[in-house]
């Protein structure tokens, strides 16, 4: 069912000013903002009340909280802190699992949890920095999303976009497995952005949303998606900073994204849209944002930015495709070994007889 046209246009205002708030505010992760605006401003349905802002202002500080107290883990027993920060990970996709309805700010929660944690290691003040942004920022994005539907709003006679319906939750064991494929998944890219975190941004955001995937049916393909939309969003900012090299300035950047999301918007409110194309383009627009804020921020400090966009884009492809693949190597070797314990359980009670 096509979405009314204004939600792209919300979708487009909302970034440009996204944009045009977080990059004039400058910072290493100024592209924070944005990215949480297209978080909410995607869907085409109405952003979170001001309850479900404070309970998502609330998980991040508790992820964190708990990020900060890894430091001096990673500092002094580097491997225990790894573990830690691994089982904060586990920890989100079991609950994200067993509760739905909370699978977006869980998922907030491990970005949170790797982020904060791995710029606390570097810099204890950078990561409070970061860390009050990340909720200052969700809020920002919420008065964004909330901004525009006040400015664009529905007409009464245009039909409203579906809420998106909420899984059934996994019995424990289900759940559990997902919890411990979250954190095998997830440890390289933790260990690998020890060194460098706003390169592995990215791909922990993508190994978070790989390793929750609950239907094994759908894992091959899901995987391909975000790989493939990765590629996408990575072409698309290289793209776009070869044209910031003709003029760079602030206005371009925010109202090039806005018309990059006024380009898309039909692919995901359209009558043209899919569950698919819905699914494909937001990973695509947040990759965009992320190699390009990145490039934005090293721009100020060095030279040859564009080969060293080419070196962040191949290790950020690298590690997706790693990801996807150890996801489902994963899920066929537990395949594998259901009729091997179904057997092993039979015999055990052909015994106790």
């Amino acid at each position: 069912m096509p979405i009314e046209p204004r939600a792209t246009l919300r979708l487009a205002l909302g970034l440009g000013v996204a944009a045009a708030i977080g990059w004039g505010r400058g910072g290493q992760f100024a592209y924070l903002l944005p990215m949480f605006a297209l978080l909410f401003l995607a869907p085409g349905t109405p952003p979170p009340a001001v309850k479900q802002v404070a309970a998502l202002v609330v998980i991040i500080a508790i992820s964190c909280l708990w990020g900060l107290l890894m430091a001096p883990a990673l500092s002094y027993a580097a491997p225990a802190g790894v573990m830690l920060i691994l089982g904060g990970v586990a920890a989100a996709a079991y609950l994200s699992t067993r509760t739905p309805g909370l699978a977006v700010p869980l998922k907030l929660f491990i970005v949170g949890d790797t982020l904060i944690a791995i710029i606390a290691y570097q810099s204890q003040q950078l990561a409070i920095m970061v860390a009050v942004q990340l909720a200052v920022d969700i809020a920002l994005a919420v008065a964004i999303a909330w901004g525009t539907i006040v400015f664009l709003p529905d007409k009464s006679t245009d039909r409203r976009p579906a809420q998106p319906s909420i899984p059934a939750p996994l019995d424990a064991g289900e759940a559990g497995w997902i919890a411990l494929r979250s954190a095998l998944v997830m440890g390289l890219p933790v260990v690998l952005a020890l060194d460098n975190p706003g390169l592995f941004l990215m791909t922990l955001m993508n190994g978070a949303q790989l390793a929750q995937q609950s239907d094994a049916s759908q894992v091959r393909q899901n995987g391909l998606m975000i790989v493939t939309s990765t590629a996408a969003g990575s072409a698309m900012a290289m793209s776009f900073w070869l044209v910031l090299g003709l003029w760079p300035a602030l206005v371009l950047l925010a109202g090039g994204l806005a018309l990059t999301a006024l380009l898309l918007g039909p692919r995901l409110h359209g009558a043209g849209g899919s569950a698919r194309a819905q699914a494909w383009w937001p990973p695509a627009l947040s990759t965009m944002i992320i190699v390009l804020g990145s490039a934005v921020s090293d721009s100020a400090d060095s030279d040859g930015i564009a080969m060293l966009m080419v070196r962040r884009i191949s290790m950020m492809l690298t590690l997706t495709v790693a990801a996807a693949a150890m996801v489902n190597l994963l899920d066929q070797w537990r395949a594998r070994m259901r009729p091997v314990r179904a057997a092993l359980a039979t015999h055990e009670d052909d015994n106790a007889f």
